[in-house]
């Protein structure tokens, strides 16, 4: 944080960078045993944002620290790291996953008492960054998103009948891929198809939202970050080295299977992200891993992980529905006359006797599923302003009169609109 601290990017996103920077580190070295499966560091991280707004900005610095270490860079002092092009697609991917091979152990064999010296086994882990989603995702390409999500899961081998770009099948031993990408909520909209949310794609992926840009002083003085950098590679080199299993101290492995029992509670509501719910669990013990080795090699992850972890998990998911409402944002004007037209028709309903104002949050629930949450007060502000709406005595807001014509039209379009 303090390496990125200044730039034009969120303080999430800036977070979350350097969280799929260690993600990507760790490769496929370490993992947490639980009672049904190994599960492994690896992330697929979004940023998800309008124009602007600094996605790429943050993600940048954990694609420049990748290629420090990156295979490819012959002047890197230590060669460890696989990061794959800028632009893919679904053959090169498979073929760059198939040179990121990596030793897997020490090559010794053990039988009863007797030690053998062998080819050590590989793994293949491969970076994938990439500042625009399009570069790396065509619009409906099936195919691409389910050799993602397969890969995702961390499997024994890939295997592939027809050829790869260089002319032979792939066979690729304990593939991993982690993923960082960056999207707009209206590109999401476009290139993702219904099928993406429902198959487990986007299950496996956490979306970060950020609504607003981050504005620095145009002509401040840059400060050197050359320490700082140094000290980040000599972390990343100490990590590098480390392999094997992760130990829960006692108080974090109670605390882990409490949230577990307890069903992980606080829920997603939103009906594109129950698949998602459906993961979290993974999710968390991949950022406790993370959490970490942020902290120190010992590789025991300890309450202080654990609890750091869920933070980071409950502050994302907090914003997450805001993609939604921001995928399909209407004009302000569009959305105050329906708005308008809403409260109005609630106003009406009652008899002229029993009419009473409506409530404050009847009217946060209409907007919160049509507009991020920060939007919600600049929308309420205009419509009072404007007229549309009138603050009661007692609270609950009153509507200005409709013209019974446009009224009833445009009723049964928000009636529409809402589901009614």
């Amino acid at each position: 944080m303090e390496y990125t601290d200044g730039i034009p990017s969120p303080e999430i996103y800036r977070l979350w960078s350097g969280i799929a920077c260690l993600s990507g580190v760790l490769e496929r070295r370490v993992c947490v045993e639980t009672a049904q499966e190994e599960v492994y560091p690896n992330l697929y991280v979004m940023f998800v944002a309008n124009p602007a707004v600094g996605k790429s900005k943050a993600l940048n610095r954990c694609t420049e620290l990748w290629r420090e270490f990156d295979q490819r860079n012959k002047d890197a002092k230590v060669q460890a790291l696989h990061v794959a092009p800028d632009n893919v697609t679904k053959a090169s991917l498979v073929d760059n996953l198939g040179k990121a091979e990596r030793p897997d152990g020490d090559g010794k064999l053990t039988i009863g008492k007797i030690s053998l010296t062998g080819t050590p086994p590989t793994y293949h882990s491969l970076l994938v960054a990439s500042s625009e989603l399009g570069v790396f995702i065509y619009r409906n390409d099936l195919e691409f998103l389910s050799l993602i999500t397969h890969i995702y899961d961390n499997p024994i081998s890939y295997r592939e009948d027809r050829r790869t770009m260089e002319g032979r099948q792939a066979d690729i031993s304990k593939p991993q891929l982690v993923f960082l990408s960056a999207a707009t909520p209206d590109f999401l909209a476009t290139i993702l198809p219904e099928t993406a949310w429902g198959q487990g794609f986007m299950s496996r992926i956490i979306m970060v939202y950020a609504g607003e840009p981050v504005k620095v002083p145009l002509f401040s003085k840059r400060i050197d970050k050359s320490e700082i950098r140094i000290k980040l590679i000599a972390h990343i080199e100490r990590l590098l080295i480390l392999r094997g299993k992760f130990k829960w101290s006692q108080e974090a492995a109670d605390e882990m299977d409490a949230w577990h029992q307890a069903d992980l509670q606080p829920q997603l509501k939103h009906n594109k992200l129950l698949h998602y719910n459906n993961r979290r669990l993974v999710h968390m013990i991949k950022l406790c891993m993370i959490s970490s080795v942020s902290r120190s090699d010992d590789m025991i992850i300890t309450l202080e992980d654990y609890k750091r972890a869920q933070k980071w998990l409950l502050d994302v998911e907090l914003e997450m529905e805001n993609i939604f409402a921001a995928m399909h944002t209407k004009s302000d004007t569009d959305l105050l006359n329906d708005l308008h037209v809403h409260i109005w028709r609630i106003w009406r309903s009652e008899t002229p006797d029993e009419r009473n104002p409506v409530r404050e949050e009847v009217v946060y629930e209409f907007l919160r599923t049509r507009v991020p949450s920060e939007r919600i007060s600049k929308i309420i502000e205009i419509a009072e302003k404007s007229g549309m709406l009138s603050h009661a005595i007692g609270g609950g807001w009153l509507p200005r009169p409709m013209d019974p014509a446009r009224s009833e039209a445009n009723e049964q379009e928000t009636s529409v609109d809402s589901g009614g």
